[in-house]
């Protein structure tokens, strides 16, 4: 199941819909690994913040977390945690007013989705080859980050958008 997720997130040309699908393949693969605690009558016995961590702690039986952290002044768990479900996913699953949603149209917000998916895509991959025994062969280039903010600076430098009501066609001079 979680491999499902992994792929759709790697065939959307959505940023937001392969971030979610990131953090729904590393969800149900962390639920594998320590499933959540339920009570008598099948419901969580424990809180989401409470299991998350619990799992993480467990995948970092398979992997060095460290790895995947934003910040290494702090705990990789709570690093993790914080950034990935609190700073990113409820910005993204979330819409609710006072909460700063991220919005597909703010640059800034892009770019911090863009590289967490990327990171934790990369941890999904480690992680589910340890788990599940399975090899992901992977190749190709990419630009280093300072390569590809040159590379935007150079394709949009100068252009204005402008909008208009008025109907008359765009003098092209």
């Amino acid at each position: 199941e979680s491999m499902r997720y992994f792929r759709m997130s790697e065939l959307t040309d959505d940023l937001f819909d392969a971030f979610r699908n990131i953090y729904l393949a590393l969800e149900s693969l962390l639920s594998m690994l320590a499933p959540v605690r339920l009570t008598g009558d099948g419901r969580a016995a424990e809180r989401e913040m409470a299991w998350f961590k619990r799992a993480l702690r467990e995948a970092a039986r398979f992997v060095e977390l460290r790895e995947y952290s934003a910040n290494s002044n702090r705990s990789p768990v709570e690093d993790i945690y914080d950034e990935l479900h609190n700073h990113v996913r409820n910005r993204i699953f979330h819409a609710k007013d006072g909460l700063q949603p991220f919005l597909p149209q703010d640059i800034p917000s892009r770019a911090q989705v863009a590289e967490a998916k990327k990171r934790y895509g990369r941890l999904y991959l480690e992680l589910a080859e340890k788990v599940f025994h399975a090899r992901f062969p992977s190749g190709g280039t990419s630009l280093s980050n300072i390569a590809a903010a040159v590379g935007r600076t150079a394709v949009t430098k100068d252009w204005r958008i402008a909008f208009t009501t008025d109907p008359a066609p765009v003098d092209k001079s």
